[in-house]
């Protein structure tokens, strides 16, 4: 165990327990941040949040169709909205913003569904009021 105190809240103090045989370790810094060099197991995550997405479901929300999607997919590689694979690779990934992200996707593809199931069914009653005609 180091331990490197201060009260600047710079991350510059730290409590950092490691295995320097298998070259792990773990920090605890006074900036509010955890890291570990390895894997962590955990049977439970909290993630309080700021940021979710249900202003999807807002009447004003700008939902791309479809076609809007696939142009944005071929131009770039990745869904609008949703970060690159260059980005993550470079930055990282915050769990919360993902999660949101995700939600995001989700919530639109499903708004596309309903859309496309409005459409199919006016399709098929225009269909069946066409045979009943003939």
């Amino acid at each position: 165990i180091i331990c490197m105190p201060n009260t600047d809240k710079d991350g510059n103090s730290y409590i950092k327990f490691g295995d320097d045989g298998n070259a792990l370790w773990m920090g605890i810094f006074n900036n509010k941040t955890v890291r570990i060099d390895g894997t962590l197991y955990a049977t439970k995550i909290y993630v309080k949040s700021n940021v979710w997405a249900d202003d999807v479901f807002k009447k004003d929300y700008n939902l791309l169709t479809l076609d809007e999607i696939r142009n944005y997919i071929n131009s770039n590689g990745h869904l609008p909205g949703v970060p690159s694979q260059e980005y993550i690779i470079a930055n990282g990934v915050d769990v919360s913003e993902m999660t949101s992200h995700l939600l995001r996707k989700i919530e639109e593809l499903t708004l596309l569904i309903i859309k496309q199931d409005e459409k199919i069914n006016s399709l098929m009653q225009e269909h069946m009021s066409l045979k009943m005609n003939k």
